[in-house]
């Protein structure tokens, strides 16, 4: 049925209004559509042009969407980017990529297809002449050079085992990073040398990955080494890029090793390879000549625990221009610093030193001889800070300002300017440009909109608490339930991660209107870090060397209870989430800490690092013949007797890193101990998309496990979430659906919100008078029975939509707390004659929706002295094209908006008494207007 909707806004003069602070209604927070100018963008950082100049994305006005513009730092004004400083100065522009695994090569505007042959071509990437390009094909090694247009296939052994210069599965997703898209070849500094690795798989076992789609289903196999097997065999070598043999470096294959991200010197006579043992204590760096493969040793590293292989694609190491030396990054004195070498490995000086860490080298200024960094625990370590210090190791200067977290620094190109993004737990993100000196030049942008101030937001602190043990202060982010109550008791949700060196915890603004809407719903919202997340340097991390698990659940369970006895928990609803070693923590939360955890949320769960991959398992825990008690003492499955409290296990069924059978095991382990537990099963899911396309869905089972468990504690069975029957009744909490009475009948008041759908004349339920907090109430399909009970119970009820109830001929009285009512769709032949007295004796009603068929709106309307919102659905009599108002609608005062639907009166010709709505001739005209 098509309706047609009028809006009229009355202006009331002289009305004043006292400021208040609002609250975001659920539907602003679960649809995410906050009010008008509630935030702001801030520009992005698009590129620096120079040292004076600065491209942002950003809206000036009067633009309505955002534009690239350039900021010229010395007028301090913008002007519109130029599509030839969009585009770059580098012309002609070249570039290769793949389409349907093809290799195309495009110059300026001419494009051109390479390769024609079947083979998927991956990786290619241009020689630093840009005469070459190199890429894999069926894990081969192939150039392509462009001004001969001439392929050349290098290596000839390439199989489903065999890899030249494509990584193998655990370098790529361990060693390497994800980042390299399985990139292992490099190219020397003057285009004529390949480096490569060569990858034999055969001895690796197989790992099969079933799928489940079409009919039959089909297996994905996987080479990955599982922690105590065989890894894969590796070779270093090198060959001309025209082709030839290829020269292997001075290693045995057959060793028990891993190697490094390697890096050419500035003048290619070598290749700094990184080499570390199984067991991953003994780090040596080689140099290695191309020309004949021989090595030698240019830098070593021990630890007693272990020594990260893993640095970022190389950046282990950062050779200067001007001088026969470079900066090394180590943390092997227990925090991360910066250290000067000479070229033969000979130590000048450290640059850095101190209970901090050293994140990341932004710039060496050579020249002026300074490096720039970013660095967290000098001021806090929850807080990152931008510095330099000169290459004597002294005058270390923050550049960065105040006691918050500047996360996001964009250095300009020399080190003059640098653009900061920053933000703590209290304040909004903003962004700055400062000079190097430190000074601010000028303000680009501010997050927080210019009516965030009139709203009422959950607060969110840094706190610490110390450790058992006395030697640490543990940080935790917590947003507190908006209006916290002294004495009461609040469910807590926390979110972690928990891996080595992997915290999560920051003094950033991580306001969202999901952590509003939990914190309107009076749930506490927690982060917890333990002592080997990064707070404490590698020395904090050293903890977990043969004993994941132990030290981080000791330091949640702490942080658990200090909430229980000073922060408002709940002892009896603290529930835990996380997603891959998260989701470990979470399952063992419920096994070895469940006297202290009650609910948890597992996702991509390690359950037995037996189970994981060699690399990274082996780092912390050596291997399992190595350390069996250790490995026996961080499994879930070991401490399955003592599993009590509420789990949901989540899983995609094709995870290639933390694979299903992690889960099927504690399952099965569960399921003989005849524990009760979820599982939500995703199919083919993979471990760095479970939460991406499924991500809809799975977030509802999240709303639907955090409302139904924690925040009311009344919807939950092994069945609940997954009924088969037809609904009845439904309990509607926060979009949460419980369809039987008996789940809360033992907490009735922490029901609030109630939907009632009344199928195939089933009547209404007396139980609903048992829930005596309930605050919204919504019936659909009433038939055959009038809306009867004692409606004086709900005291605080706020809320009563009747939708759709074909009988109903009269409304229940005493409903004096509320302040919606809206009556949709109620009658064919509904007039307000049959509604009783109680509804023009409603003092704090303030929006009223209703349909009528009779030609008038009743006389009494003028009672409702509170009304703020009209909504009227009038319904075409026979032969009648008026529509008539009472002249006790101008008693409204505080009226600002009526809607009209007209139901069935034509669009033209509709007369409309309008006496006494408003004095002004114009406009009853316009009202007149609108309703024709």
């Amino acid at each position: 049925m098509k309706k047609y909707f009028i809006l009229f806004v009355f202006v009331i003069s002289g009305l004043s209004l006292a400021a208040q602070t609002k609250t975001l209604t659920i539907a602003e927070l679960v649809n995410n559509q906050l009010p008008a100018d509630f935030k702001q963008n801030l520009p992005v950082f698009v590129k620096w042009m120079n040292d004076d100049q600065v491209m942002l994305k950003l809206t000036i006005a009067p633009d309505k969407e955002a534009s690239n513009y350039v900021l010229d730092i010395a007028s301090g004004k913008y002007t519109p980017a130029t599509p030839e400083q969009l585009k770059g100065t580098l012309p002609p522009f070249r570039s290769a990529f793949v389409k349907d695994g093809k290799l195309f090569y495009r110059e300026g505007t001419q494009q051109k297809q390479i390769t024609q042959d079947a083979g998927e071509v991956k990786n290619p990437m241009f020689s630093p002449d840009s005469s070459y390009i190199a890429y894999t094909k069926a894990n081969d090694l192939f150039t392509y050079h462009i001004p001969s247009a001439k392929e050349t296939r290098l290596t000839f052994d390439g199989t489903n085992t065999t890899l030249n210069g494509y990584a193998s599965w655990v370098y790529w997703e361990e060693i390497f990073g994800r980042p390299t898209r399985f990139r292992a070849f490099w190219w020397s500094p003057n285009s004529k040398k390949i480096a490569y690795m060569r990858f034999d798989e055969s001895m690796v076992p197989m790992f099969p990955i079933y799928s489940s789609e079409g009919q039959n289903g089909f297996l994905e196999e996987t080479r990955y080494p599982k922690s105590g097997s065989k890894n894969p065999e590796v070779k270093v070598g090198f060959i001309d890029a025209s082709g030839g043999n290829t020269t292997w470096a001075d290693f045995n294959d057959k060793d028990d090793q891993y190697f490094g991200w390697p890096i050419w010197r500035k003048d290619g006579t070598s290749l700094l390879v990184q080499w570390i043992n199984r067991g991953q204590d003994h780090l040596k760096v080689y140099d290695v000549n191309p020309t004949n493969g021989a090595k030698k040793i240019m830098y070593e590293e021990q630890q007693k625990t272990w020594v990260d292989l893993s640095d970022n694609a190389g950046e282990r190491f950062r050779f200067l221009e001007q001088q026969e030396a470079f900066i090394l990054e180590s943390d092997k004195t227990g925090w991360n610093h910066l250290y000067l070498y000479k070229n033969d490995g000979t130590l000048i000086t450290p640059l850095t030193s101190g209970n901090y860490t050293v994140l990341h080298i932004d710039l060496i200024d050579e020249k002026n001889g300074w490096i720039y960094f970013a660095a967290k625990g000098i001021e806090n370590s929850a807080r990152t800070d931008f510095y330099k210090v000169n290459f004597e190791g002294k005058n270390l200067t923050r550049l960065t300002f105040g006691n918050f977290n500047h996360n996001q620094v964009k250095l300009s190109p020399r080190g003059k300017y640098f653009i900061s993004t920053y933000s703590n737990a209290g304040t909004p993100p903003r962004m700055t440009l400062l000079n190097t000196d430190g000074k601010i030049v000028k303000e680009l942008g501010d997050a927080k909109g210019p009516t965030m101030k009139d709203y009422s937001l959950a607060k969110t602190e840094l706190i610490r608490i110390k450790s058992t043990d006395g030697l640490f202060d543990l940080p935790a982010l917590v947003t507190w339930p908006l209006n916290r109550q002294p004495g009461k008791k609040y469910p807590m949700l926390i979110s972690i991660y928990g891996g080595p060196n992997a915290g999560t915890v920051t003094d950033s603004w991580n306001w969202s209107a999901n952590r509003q809407l939990y914190a309107q719903e009076e749930m506490i919202q927690v982060a917890f870090d333990h002592r080997a997340s990064g707070h404490f340097g590698k020395a904090g991390v050293n903890y977990m060397h043969r004993n994941l698990g132990y030290w981080e659940m000791q330091d949640y369970m702490q942080m658990a209870k200090w909430f229980i006895n000073n922060g408002q928990a709940d002892s009896t609803k603290i529930c835990i989430t996380g997603f891959s070693y998260g989701g470990y923590m979470s399952c063992y939360a419920l096994t070895y800490g469940a006297d202290v955890f009650t609910h948890a949320m597992a996702g991509g769960s390690v359950v037995d690092w037996k189970l994981y991959d060699s690399h990274y398992t082996e780092k912390f825990m050596d291997s399992p013949q190595e350390n069996p008690e250790g490995y026996k003492t961080s499994s879930v499955l070991t401490h399955v007797d003592k599993f009590k409290g509420v789990l949901q296990i989540v899983h995609g069924t094709m995870d290639d890193n933390v694979h299903m059978q992690n889960s099927i095991q504690l399952i099965s382990a569960l399921e003989d101990k005849g524990k009760q537990f979820d599982f939500l099963l995703y199919q083919g899911g993979k471990y760095i998309n479970t939460h991406n396309p499924l991500k809809p869905n799975y977030m509802k089972k999240s709303y639907a496990y955090y409302f139904a468990l924690l925040l009311f504690a009344t919807c939950f069975s092994n069945h609940a979430f997954s009924q088969t029957q037809p609904v009845k009744y439904k309990l509607l909490i926060n979009e949460v659906a419980c369809s039987n009475f008996d789940l809360v009948k033992n907490h009735p008041e922490d029901v609030t919100r109630i939907e009632i759908e009344l199928r195939n004349g089933t009547p209404f339920p007396k139980e609903i008078f048992a829930f005596t907090s309930l605050k919204k109430l919504v019936i659909r399909d009433l038939e055959g029975e009038f809306l009867t009970g004692n409606f004086a119970v709900f005291t605080q009820m706020e809320e009563l939509i009747i939708e759709d109830c074909d009988d109903l001929l009269t409304l229940p009285e005493s409903m004096g707390s509320i302040k919606t009512l809206k009556l949709v769709e109620v009658l064919e032949n509904f007039s307000l004659v049959n509604i009783p007295e109680s509804f023009y004796d409603l003092p704090l009603l303030q929006r009223l929706t209703f349909s009528i068929s009779s030609d008038r709106v009743s006389e009494n309307i003028g009672k409702l002295t509170n009304l703020q919102e009209l909504g009227i659905e009038f319904h075409k009599k026979k032969n009648d094209n008026n529509i008539y108002f009472p002249e006790e609608i101008i008693q409204l005062t505080r009226l600002k908006t009526v809607e009209l639907a007209a139901m069935g009166f034509p669009n033209k010709n509709t007369s409309v008494s309008i006496n006494n709505i408003v004095a002004s001739a114009q406009a009853k005209a316009f009202l007149k207007t609108l309703l024709k």
